[in-house]
């Protein structure tokens, strides 16, 4: 499946459209990660994903407030994720993901 690049999307948008493409466990990511499941929660959704150690999530709100910041011109990176988000630190593979699956997209 192709799919083309839209730099046009809000977060929500793109969060959907994630939904959208991946639906199935096992799906290739970034490197060595891949898809695992969308978790869902009591008051949110999760991007699951696993590679070689145990399981992770990326937050909903971190995919729609970061690719609303790239849409507004910031660069998304990790320093971007530790001043957006002051009392955590993105040195895991979450920011990783979560930044490739934005410039993917």
């Amino acid at each position: 499946m192709v799919i083309k690049k839209n730099n046009k999307m809000t977060g929500i948008e793109f969060y959907t459209f994630l939904q959208s493409i991946y639906t199935q466990d096992g799906q290739p990511l970034y490197k060595n990660y891949s898809f695992k499941k969308w978790l869902h929660k009591k008051d949110s959704q999760s991007f699951q994903f696993n590679g070689n150690k145990a399981v992770k999530s990326i937050p909903k709100y971190w995919l729609i407030d970061s690719k609303n910041a790239k849409n507004r011109g910031e660069k998304i990176d990790r320093n971007w994720f530790n001043n957006f988000y002051k009392q955590q630190n993105f040195n895991d593979c979450r920011a990783s993901i979560a930044i490739w699956l934005i410039e993917k997209y």
